[in-house]
């Protein structure tokens, strides 16, 4: 494939994209786009085989993408935050974790996560304990779990995301990362919201205003003050077990060479 080749491909798929998927495909497009820059004809390696293969499972079956005229009821609030300390007793050296807010304005609905991450996922997440910060990926996986644990309410709802890291929310925003962890979970995201769509909007929150800081460090969020003088008290909700560990497995088949 030559750079020409690969620059037309990559436009055609780009379009297709914004048509079927919006932002899920772009785990598909990155090796394509470098080929762009790389000089000559070149061979076909297992990056741009896989990409290619994805595309020909995928696009004949992908739904066109739904774009509402109107819609007016009131955003969804979302909060999210992650941590990340050093700890010298895990097994990779690191104690993360990650919390979840969401407020429903129209009818007071308050309800939160929160988590450390499992020692299977964070050996994943760290590279089995070589790297020793990850609180870009821990800032990103609140945010994937909260789509999936929220998904009946946010569907066809505009959601308001308010996160404290500018690398997460641009990553977001991108829906593209050049570190593979923080890829699969931005792919999952959008993956997510191409089969059940909603209308997220990614803003940023100064970390001593957001709220979601304390659930990330295995706190509780503070009571809500409502117009009647009574306070909203958030209600815990749990993410099912096996979530983390799904997210394990894919991670591990990516970094082990099975997947690509």
């Amino acid at each position: 494939m030559t750079s020409n080749e690969a620059a037309r491909l990559a436009g055609k798929l780009n379009f297709a994209k914004a048509q079927v998927f919006g932002k899920a495909g772009n785990l598909a497009l990155r090796t394509i786009y470098k080929r762009v820059a790389m000089a000559g004809h070149g061979s076909l390696d297992m990056d741009t085989e896989w990409e290619l293969k994805w595309w020909l499972k995928t696009l004949p079956y992908s739904r066109p993408r739904e774009i509402r005229l109107a819609n007016l009821r009131k955003p969804l609030i979302v909060f999210t935050d992650g941590s990340c300390d050093p700890d010298p007793a895990a097994r990779c050296g690191l104690r993360a974790g990650y919390g979840a807010i969401l407020f429903d304005p129209e009818n007071n609905q308050y309800e939160y996560l929160k988590n450390y991450i499992g020692d299977d996922l964070l050996w994943e997440l760290s590279y089995k304990g070589e790297k020793k910060q990850i609180v870009g990926q821990a800032e990103i996986l609140p945010v994937l779990f909260a789509r999936k644990l929220w998904e009946p309410v946010m569907k066809n709802r505009s959601v308001l995301y308010f996160i404290d890291n500018d690398a997460a929310r641009y990553s977001l925003i991108k829906g593209a990362s050049d570190e593979p962890t923080s890829m699969t979970m931005l792919s999952s995201f959008w993956d997510e919201d191409a089969d059940s769509p909603s209308c997220p909007w990614f803003a940023r929150v100064p970390s001593c205003g957001n709220p979601a800081d304390d659930p990330s460090r295995g706190v509780d969020p503070l009571d809500l003050c409502a117009n009647t003088g009574s306070p909203i008290v958030a209600r815990e909700v749990q993410i099912p077990g096996q979530w983390e560990k799904e997210l394990a497995w894919s991670l591990w088949e990516k970094q082990e060479e099975v997947y690509f």
